[in-house]
């Protein structure tokens, strides 16, 4: 541990105490050593470590003192978490999780929260709409603008379910969906992206599941569930969306390929920055496993359909110029975005943003739990232009991940 002063120390205990009381979680320890002698303020040195003596075990009908070793798995948990919100590192360390210390929820903080939730919200439910009026739904929605990017059905299709409570119409959109063109969905893919949401995320699969299966598509029926359910509002939309515009083209080359790697492949290619990715790149830009992109590219380089290099690691490409004279009259392919790690990094900040204004976390727990959101969810900085992930130690966290959401914003903003 870095040279603490007693003030730093009792911040960074107090940390660890607020995380345990976040995880329902009360564990007693003795301290001994500089560090007790510090937080006492009988001597004002620092410290680079935090002896602990013992743990108190109320097991049994009197509550006594046992050995420390090992720490508890929550204990644990807590330091090697606050270690990380500090930069710190840790080699031994100790807490007492009481109530000594506040956690009450500031008003800034909980404006922070409003803010973040209705920025990020707004640039979402622009996208979504301006996604589903480019598949053919007939939307009059002021927010949503003219796209120049390929739509990513599955990921729009949880994004609209993530923000239906919201914004209820999204449900009549993916429901139109689910009743006229389920069929050029992919299960697979859908339930893979899925995962990655937040934990609701499964009951919403479900809500489409059930729709798609109502409308007579079998496959979607091992996923559907009584009782779950999209709204019955009808939206106006041909019976047989267009397929024919160029933001479509993800669900046109299914149409003509097939629900799978290959139409995917084949839209990656056409469209993606990379213009020779490997079946890696492929793999994790397309949300499939290597070993089925890697056979699937396979199959399409031997019938001639894309080009792989004789050089390892092999790369694939395709000629894009007569690829848009055949889709495009020779016009310029839309470009692809990762809209499906975007838009489930989006569902997690707003429901973090959800939990911070009705539970009043403190500012350092609020700061943790959205730095768990960054290093758990969010894409590389630089890739596709995506900003880099905030920085900053404890609770200084969150002005630089408020900046870094406004960033995200944005980039929803000029992608979509």
């Amino acid at each position: 541990m870095a040279d603490l002063h007693p003030h730093q120390l009792e911040q960074r205990l107090a940390a660890v105490g607020e995380q345990l009381s976040a995880a329902h979680e009360e564990i007693a320890i003795v301290i001994v050593g500089g560090a007790a002698l510090g937080l006492r303020r009988l001597v004002t040195r620092t410290t680079t470590d935090v002896d602990v003596y013992a743990r108190l075990d109320e097991v049994g009908p009197t509550p006594h003192l046992v050995s420390a070793r090992p720490l508890p798995e929550p204990l644990a948990r807590a330091v090697a978490k606050v270690a990380r919100d500090f930069d710190m590192p840790v080699d031994r360390t100790s807490v007492r999780a009481s109530r000594l210390f506040s956690m009450e929820s500031s008003p800034m903080s909980a404006k922070h929260a409003i803010a973040v939730d209705r920025r990020l919200r707004d640039a979402a439910l622009a996208a979504c709409w301006g996604q589903w009026r480019a598949l053919g739904a007939s939307l009059s929605d002021a927010h949503a603008g003219d796209v120049t990017s390929v739509v990513d059905l599955e990921a729009l299709i949880l994004m609209s379910l993530a923000l239906q409570p919201v914004e209820h119409r999204l449900g009549d959109a993916v429901a139109w969906w689910a009743g006229t063109t389920a069929r050029l969905v992919s299960v697979q893919r859908l339930r893979t992206l899925a995962r990655r949401g937040p934990e609701r995320t499964a009951s919403q699969l479900a809500q489409f599941a059930s729709a798609a299966a109502a409308a007579g598509d079998a496959r979607w029926k091992a996923l559907a569930k009584s009782g779950q359910s999209l709204p019955t509002r009808k939206l106006k939309g041909p019976e047989q969306p267009p397929l024919l515009e160029p933001a479509a083209l993800m669900p046109r080359l299914r149409a003509a390929f097939g629900v799978g790697a290959k139409a995917d492949i084949l839209l990656y290619l056409l469209t993606a920055a990379r213009r020779d990715p490997t079946a890696g790149e492929l793999a994790v830009g397309l949300d499939y496993t290597a070993r089925a992109v890697r056979t699937a590219a396979e199959d399409m380089a031997a019938a001639g359909l894309i080009d792989g290099s004789a050089a390892r690691p092999r790369r694939y490409s395709v000629r894009r110029a007569s690829w848009a004279g055949v889709l495009l009259d020779g016009e310029e392919f839309l470009a692809w975005r990762p809209f499906s790690h975007v838009f489930a990094l989006v569902a997690h900040i707003l429901e973090s943003s959800e939990r911070d204004v009705e539970g009043k976390r403190s500012d350092y727990l609020r700061a943790s739990a959205a730095r768990d959101v960054i290093e758990t969810h969010a894409p590389a900085g630089g890739a596709d232009e995506l900003p880099p992930r905030p920085k900053g130690l404890g609770e200084d966290y969150l002005p630089a991940f408020e900046g870094y959401v406004g960033q995200l914003a944005e980039w929803l903003q000029r992608n979509v």
